[in-house]
């Protein structure tokens, strides 16, 4: 209802502004055989480790792995080779055995099979267009876009708690297709803190009263910050995401103790707490206030390596979204141009509201102008940040804040955010490692996804080539699974 009263409003007094448009279906998923599906001769990076097993053959039946085995023994018979180790197979290897009869076989020869991956930080029910363009949000595309890029799991930090528990809704009736999803609903703040703070600098009122509502839940006491907690595990809330940061530049930010009376609430009901952060302050009053992960870099600043350190203590996990503020740099220099795939899931009218002259015509507040002229001025900093966090042994996960932030469309902001990450000085195997397994599990203790591995779930990537060299994905994509399902995402795309 919210939704709906916002874009009413902006329909009545904003009508050139408003955007509703039809997107191709980009992926269709197609029947699994009975007898299974195997990929044949195939290296497995099984996100187990940084190592890979060569000349495999998978099992796939019924949703989930049944088999990793040498090519040259029975299909389901056991390896003996520790998963994630070379297997030792010689270079040329092919089966000799028989394979499953009945199953369909994709030839994997040259090629590596490895989880899906998945976006630690995205929104399901937003959208990237710029605020002179409002656009209403497609989950719909939305989820075929991940999927089609080959992200078959999203952690969703912050979008609207009614539409994501109808999304669910649908997700078990089989009318959405879409990567697997955990939410939390509107983000958690302190009164007039970001992101309604954003929101009534970027628009006028009434519409930044209703719009602040929709993005985010203020708290001004322990009490408010438990009903909010409350009302997020009833409506199916995974986790619960606050803002600690000041946008535009001297926003309120949470104090320590009322940020520890959300988080407190939080894990008492089994919730972990994920905090959009902006400064090197920010992130240290989070992780004292007993966050779990930082759903953002330090992007603003820098980050010394003993925060570093003292984060890796805490245990706290970083989520960098390098990817977003790469674009939003780029944009504010008219130098921003999407992603070849980006332009294969997007009609041209979706995309040209970023561009250079769209750009220029259309200048956003003061308020935000000068919040992104500082994301600038640390530009190079945010490197250094990375290795900081590096050094320290922070564990570092991948996230692109996808259809959260400007720009970033959903799946081909996170192929981008890899390459960045390598950029920053990340080896690919442990970027890989940051996109699959390593987010499996702060997802859940013990995920049944991020790995392949014997009994876990089928939702897998076949790519060209060895990403663990080159880590652009989107260059590579071969075939995307979910579930056991062989997704058709070529004919669909119109190429």
């Amino acid at each position: 209802m919210r939704r709906a009263a916002i874009l009413l409003l902006s329909a009545v007094l904003m009508p050139a502004c408003l955007a509703h448009y039809t997107y191709p279906d980009l992926v269709r998923p197609l029947a699994a055989p009975a007898a299974g599906t195997v990929f044949h001769d195939v290296r497995v990076f099984a996100a187990t480790s940084t190592s890979t097993l060569e000349h495999q053959d998978v099992l796939v039946r019924d949703g989930r792995i049944v088999s990793i085995t040498p090519s040259g023994t029975p299909s389901g018979t056991p390896s003996g080779t520790p998963s994630g180790t070379p297997s030792g197979t010689p270079s040329g290897t092919t089966s000799s055995a028989p394979l499953p009869q009945g199953a369909q076989v994709i030839e994997g020869s040259g090629k590596t099979l490895m989880p899906g991956l998945i976006d630690f930080h995205g929104h399901l029910t937003g959208t990237a267009a710029p605020p002179w363009k409002l656009t209403w949000p497609d989950p719909d595309h939305t989820g075929r876009a991940y999927l089609y890029c080959g992200v078959t799991t999203v952690y969703d930090v912050a979008g609207d708690l009614d539409e994501l528990v109808t999304l669910r809704k649908r997700e078990a009736a089989g009318e959405w297709l879409g990567p697997r999803f955990t939410y939390s609903g509107q983000m958690v703040t302190i009164k007039g803190g970001y992101p309604a703070s954003m929101v009534r600098d970027l628009f006028w009122w009434p519409l930044s009263a209703i719009a602040s509502g929709h993005f985010a839940s203020e708290v001004s006491d322990a009490a408010d910050a438990e009903r909010e907690v409350a009302l997020r595990q009833k409506a199916g809330a995974h986790h619960v995401k606050v803002a600690v940061a000041q946008i535009p530049l001297g926003s309120p930010v949470f104090d320590e103790p009322l940020l520890r009376s959300v988080v407190t609430a939080a894990h008492a009901r089994g919730m972990k707490v994920v905090a959009h952060i902006d400064t090197q302050e920010h992130a240290l009053l989070a992780a004292r206030a007993g966050v779990d992960v930082l759903v953002h870099l330090v992007q603003l600043g820098p980050l010394s390596p003993e925060t570093a350190k003292e984060l890796a203590e805490r245990h706290v996990s970083v989520a960098l979204t390098l990817v977003a503020f790469d674009r939003m740099e780029r944009i504010d220099e008219l130098r921003y141009e999407p992603t070849a795939i980006e332009r294969e899931m997007n009609p041209p009218e979706v995309l040209e509201p970023w561009s250079a002259e769209n750009v220029r015509q259309n200048k956003v507040s003061k308020g935000m102008q000068e919040w992104v002229k500082a994301l600038e001025a640390s530009h190079a900093l945010r490197l250094q940040n990375v290795r900081n966090l590096m050094d320290a042994g922070v564990n570092i996960v991948a996230g692109s804040d996808g259809e959260g932030s400007a720009a970033t469309w959903a799946g081909g902001a996170l192929l981008e955010e890899l390459l960045l990450m390598v950029k920053a000085g990340i080896p690919p195997a442990e970027v890989l490692l940051g996109a699959t397994s390593r987010a499996a599990r702060l997802i859940e203790a013990e995920p049944d996804f991020g790995t392949i591995e014997a009994g876990k779930r089928a939702d897998l990537l076949l790519v060209k080539g060895d990403p663990r060299e080159d880590a652009d994905v989107a260059a590579r994509i071969e075939l995307v699974m979910q579930g056991g399902r062989v997704l058709d995402r070529k004919a669909l795309a119109g190429h």
